[in-house]
């Protein structure tokens, strides 16, 4: 196998076990389901995979979400959008959007809202 070969072949192994890494899991939830509110119980709540980050906003009610992609570094922020005042938390480890304060960037959060308000 020449150079260039062997080259690609660990550039694509480490390609792919980078993104393997990279993966989380978050819950996924609305405050509708009992255990998902703001006093949060993980018991019966799904579990989503290969999640790039975790997002849970948190205003009328509690919604945790898994995110395709990663969306800056952890915090909260408070957005008001059409007089509805949330707060939208962003977070990058395992299953951390099960707690009372999880941490967006404001580009996430806005895409995140305008997403959410465009599925609604």
């Amino acid at each position: 196998m020449d150079a260039k070969k062997v080259f690609c072949f660990v550039f694509a192994v480490v390609g792919v076990l980078a993104g393997v890494s990279e993966a989380i899991k978050c819950y996924d939830c609305t405050s509708l389901t009992e255990n998902c509110k703001d006093d949060f119980k993980k018991e019966g709540i799904t579990i989503k995979d290969n999640c790039s980050a975790c997002i849970k906003f948190k205003g009328l009610s509690v919604v945790r979400r898994c995110s395709p992609i990663k969306v800056g570094k952890n915090e909260c922020k408070e957005v008001t959008l059409l007089d509805i005042t949330m707060i939208v938390c962003v977070c990058d480890k395992d299953l951390c959007n099960g707690t009372p304060r999880v941490t967006v960037t404001v580009f996430t959060l806005v895409t995140d809202v305008l997403a959410a308000f465009k599925l609604m």
